[in-house]
């Protein structure tokens, strides 16, 4: 049986997804190298599904070499938030 995702994964659902730590996702995101994030409140960042496992069929690729994108279903992190009621900060 195939376990449902959320919309939003958490850093911890991140990490599991990619087979890192918690703290490696953390670095990688500060440092850019994981696909946009929308944070919550201002402070915990979440991850859209669709783009995470996306971003993995495609093998991870240098997002910061494509200008932060991952192709035409990149993430608008405002307007994102904006249509599931969330608070984005950019």
């Amino acid at each position: 049986m195939t376990e449902q995702l959320p919309a939003l994964l958490d850093a911890d659902q991140v990490a599991y997804q990619l087979g890192l730590s918690v703290r490696t996702v953390e670095l990688r995101n500060q440092a850019g190298c994981i696909p946009g994030h929308v944070k919550i409140f201002g402070r915990h960042p979440r991850w859209k599904t669709s783009v995470i496992l996306e971003w993995i069929d495609a093998g991870c690729p240098d997002i910061k070499a494509q200008g932060g994108a991952i192709g035409p279903e990149a993430i608008d992190d405002l307007s994102f938030a904006r249509d599931n009621g969330l608070s984005a900060t950019t």
